[in-house]
């Protein structure tokens, strides 16, 4: 846990925010989160980027996931998939499913160029 002496964003080396106007570009959004997560405090505001950071995915994948919403929550929060096959545990392969010594065979020859 982050003592009180650290803020979270000084722990994780962010810089200040701030809301004063910025050379270029716009302001960052706030966004606040309501929900529990380990690494995040219900009640507290966020950049789309601090967030990202956090919970390790890419800042155009928390872009994507709060299209639309104004608060941040346990879904949006959620960690990323694994590319195939999502958050579930493995899978056995197609091959594997075959049940009978035919069925494997007549796969072999299907999958075979002609």
């Amino acid at each position: 846990m982050i003592s009180a002496d650290f803020t979270l964003m000084e722990f994780l080396e962010m810089p200040k925010r701030s809301r004063e106007p910025r050379g270029a570009g716009k302001v960052p959004v706030l966004y606040p989160f309501h929900g529990t997560h380990p690494k995040l405090i219900t009640g507290e505001t966020y950049t789309l980027k601090e967030v990202s950071i956090i919970i390790g995915v890419n800042d155009k994948t928390m872009h994507s996931r709060m299209k639309g919403k104004f608060i941040l929550t346990e879904k949006e929060v959620r960690p990323k998939q694994e590319m195939f096959g999502g958050n579930n545990s493995g899978r056995e392969g197609l091959y594997d499913r075959l049940e009978k010594p035919e069925m494997k065979l007549s796969d072999k020859w299907l999958r075979s160029k002609l």
